[in-house]
């Protein structure tokens, strides 16, 4: 939204009235809707940004623009709050204090919130025209595209200072207008410096033709020249299968289900230009239809300045909608990007296990396991033994430390289970506790034994052991 309005006669008679417009639908767009977006479109775009700058086999795969977008959108959704949603709820229920520190930053916020959408946009235009580098065969554009990726810092400046050269002067044009002769909460408005003319005019449409426009035209270019190719890469792969499987005599049903389960990379591929393509062209093209509305129809916006303020609503809503969309666009088109999300919040959720655990209570498991363990490996040397007929001394020295171990199994429990009350009981009585609780054999939780098994002739002999 264009929160800064022209410093013309509409302004200066109090038509803005910024308090009577924030009401309820204001509130529900900005402050509820909005908020939420806005909150998830940070959260989903730092768990983007903490993927990518921490997967080692997604640093290999040249993923360093998704980084930079992750970052980049977590600030755009962090201003939008800071603009849209605090001045509406501010100006809603009369917060002076809110209301004075919103006039107090929003130009700095406005002018950087403009700067951070315009690196996104060139990020996007920037990784399609190196994915379409990519899928050509040598020449020109794999020069192209090794000079691009070698200089990747070089080129990240380079997108930076042009969007600030673009947008970073917004900070000198705009203003904030004192109207003493107006409502109180109405007196301070945020205003253009300049008055509207021939060189605003060519200033404004020159931004929005170099960072709206232009980017999602070469965007659909970049896309739509990948799916093509990718398309005819996958028609003579398939034919060439086929040639070599008819020639051989083997062209079967199951060939030919795998010849239709080779297009999967084309429909991802196609999946993932509507998507981008799609959220891009939802996240702007009421934007674009708004810079034409001002410049052709500006006596049209006084007159339903209400219906603008929704539609302007919108449009800043729709362009935070599309910074929360990335990460769905990433795991829904990428296999690798899903299973490093997917591993990402696995990691979050096993930090927040607690992981302290007693001693005695750890030595008490752990017999445990020792007792569980020479169970299972008893269960299962039938088996073993069985594959091992053929080496008859390894066989014979395993049936002899098996029959060890079960000699003995009982003992070692017994003596563990008493070392671990011996233990307790001294740690108990240097703490000066006197509700000593003996640890009994049956306090030792093992697996339920298994049903009886007909006698074998393995099981006499380790009777007889």
């Amino acid at each position: 939204m264009e929160l800064f309005r022209a410093n013309d006669s509409f302004t200066r008679s109090c038509g803005l009235q910024m308090a009577a417009n924030a009401d309820g639908l204001r509130f529900i767009i900005d402050g509820v809707i909005g908020n939420v977006v806005a909150s998830i479109s940070v959260i989903f775009n730092i768990l983007l940004f903490y993927v990518f700058s921490t997967s080692r086999r997604l640093r290999r795969q040249n993923y360093a623009n998704p980084v930079l977008l992750a970052l980049f959108d977590v600030f755009t959704s962090i201003c939008y709050v800071l603009l849209l949603p605090l001045q509406v709820i501010s100006y809603r229920y009369d917060v002076r204090t809110m209301i004075g520190r919103w006039i107090g930053y929003v130009r700095i916020v406005h002018c950087i919130q403009h700067v951070c959408v315009t690196i996104c946009n060139f990020l996007l235009v920037v990784a399609s025209i190196e994915r379409l580098f990519a899928n050509y065969p040598e020449g020109k554009q794999k020069t192209v595209l090794v000079f691009l990726v070698k200089r990747k810092v070089g080129k990240i400046m380079a997108i930076i200072l042009i969007a600030i050269f673009m947008k970073g002067t917004l900070l000198f044009e705009t203003t904030i207008e004192h109207l003493p002769y107006c409502e109180e909460f109405d007196r301070y408005v945020p205003v253009l410096a300049s008055n509207p003319g021939t060189f605003v005019a060519i200033l404004y449409w020159g931004r929005k033709i170099s960072t709206v426009i232009v980017p999602f035209i070469i965007l659909i270019y970049c896309n739509y020249r990948i799916v093509r190719q990718l398309r005819m890469k996958h028609r003579e792969n398939q034919e060439q299968s086929i040639k070599k499987r008819s020639i051989r005599g083997n062209l079967t049903k199951s060939s030919i289900r795998h010849y239709y389960r080779e297009k999967r990379g084309v429909r991802t591929a196609t999946k993932t230009l509507v998507l981008v393509v799609g959220c891009y062209l939802l996240s702007n093209h009421v934007s674009i239809i708004l810079g034409f509305w001002e410049y052709l129809a500006p006596s049209e916006i006084k007159q339903y300045y209400y219906e603008y303020l929704i539609v302007s609503d919108v449009a800043s809503l729709l362009t935070v909608f599309g910074c929360l969309m990335r990460l769905p666009i990433y795991c829904v088109s990428d296999v690798r990007i899903r299973k490093a999300v997917g591993r990402a919040l696995f990691r979050c959720r096993v930090r927040t296990i607690p992981t302290e655990v007693r001693q005695r209570q750890l030595d008490k498991w752990s017999i445990v396991v020792v007792s569980n363990s020479l169970r299972s490996n008893l269960t299962g040397m039938n088996n073993l033994f069985a594959s091992q007929e053929w080496l008859p001394g390894r066989s014979k020295r395993a049936r002899d430390e098996l029959a060890l171990l079960l000699q003995n199994r009982r003992k070692i429990l017994v003596d563990m289970t008493f070392k671990l009350a011996a233990d307790s009981k001294e740690e108990e009585h240097s703490h000066g506790d006197n509700n000593t609780r003996e640890v009994w054999l049956t306090d030792i939780l093992e697996e339920d034994s298994l049903p009886d098994r007909r006698n074998s002739q393995f099981r006499s002999l380790l009777a007889n052991v």
